[in-house]
């Protein structure tokens, strides 16, 4: 072959011709790299795939619906009382794109659906959706006459973007929201049935509470929930052998007054029971996992929640979601 070889770009500009100009014969054809391509060996390509399957998660998340809540709406939960965070809870699943107003049935709802929605007597539940739009959760959408219809204020929720991008904000899928909440309710129903005097029992309560507290890429409930703690490491295991203290777990009693906002030091007998009740059924609705030894942790299921896709072991990821999944067998 001779060394006189002539290049020639291709009319759609993606290949270069190499063409031998003393026998006129095509030897070789190189493909352009264009604007967003780059070189890649096994490490870049291993890279490559990774990425690709982190968009699609994020992508799939998109089209399951999911809920944004901002980490600092923390102070506000803490100031409503055990049956507003329950009842709160309710509504999550009900929220829509661009802050639209609430629909049950397809319908717009009004303060009386909605109330009956959660549960409620009417007194107690205007005053419940007069204290979510007093704290900014919920803002009010005059109708006709005296009628009021209610969407999420877009301050500390929202389905879609925040105005101001945070790449913290906690993610909450709808859709398995719903599912525990459906599991819930029939637990505490099952609880009632043979009652003269029926329980108040608000286990949604722990779970709104705790939302803001699990972290970004373990899974676990704890008060350092925004702290990196894989670092220089590969893996979560690897951080978590290297250091066991990296998690600050949260204990029962921090549990209990996130939910109930009263500061203890130490539970009686009375908070004890019924936070043991709560979380059991939240273990029991899938919602969350609870290991007791010298310290008490709680793992959130990683299909009801997340941080960033980009943020997030993917093995750990894995077994954490495996287990939640062998749990809710029957």
């Amino acid at each position: 072959m001779s060394n006189n070889i002539l290049i020639i770009k291709s009319k759609c500009g993606k290949y270069n011709f190499h063409i031998d100009t003393e026998t006129g014969i095509r030897v070789h054809t190189e493909r352009i790299l264009q604007d967003n391509e780059y070189i890649r060996n096994n490490n870049s390509d291993d890279a490559f795939k990774e990425k690709e399957e982190k968009e699609k998660s994020f992508i799939e998340n998109k089209k399951t619906g999911f809920l944004q809540q901002k980490r600092d709406f923390q102070h506000v939960l803490g100031e409503l009382k055990q049956s507003t965070l329950h009842h709160l809870m309710k509504l999550y699943p009900l929220f829509r794109y661009g802050n639209e107003p609430i629909l049950v049935d397809g319908k717009k709802a009004n303060t009386a659906t909605i109330i009956e929605y959660v549960g409620l007597k009417k007194k107690s539940g205007t005053e419940f959706l007069k204290e979510l739009v007093d704290k900014q959760i919920l803002k009010v959408i005059p109708g006709r006459g005296s009628s009021k219809y209610y969407a999420p204020s877009g301050v500390f929720t929202v389905k879609g973007k925040f105005e101001i991008h945070d790449e913290w904000t906690v993610k909450i899928f709808q859709k398995k929201l719903q599912d525990i909440i459906e599991k819930v309710e029939k637990d505490i129903e099952n609880r009632n049935r043979s009652r003269k005097s029926k329980l108040e029992l608000y286990p949604l309560a722990i779970l709104a509470a705790v939302l803001p507290y699990f972290h970004f890429q373990t899974f676990f409930l704890c008060k350092n929930y925004d702290e990196d703690i894989i670092g220089i490491h590969q893996t979560v295991t690897e951080a978590l052998k290297a250091n066991p203290k990296a998690i600050k777990h949260l204990p029962k009693n921090m549990l209990w007054g996130l939910a109930t906002g009263q500061e203890l030091k130490k539970l009686g007998k009375y908070q004890r029971d019924k936070l043991d009740i709560y979380l059991k059924i939240l273990i029991n609705a899938g919602a969350i996992a609870f290991w007791q030894g010298k310290k008490n942790l709680v793992l959130i299921n990683p299909d009801l929640v997340f941080v960033s896709t980009t943020l997030k072991d993917d093995s750990w990821y894995k077994v954490i979601k495996t287990l939640f999944q062998q749990s809710d067998e029957e």
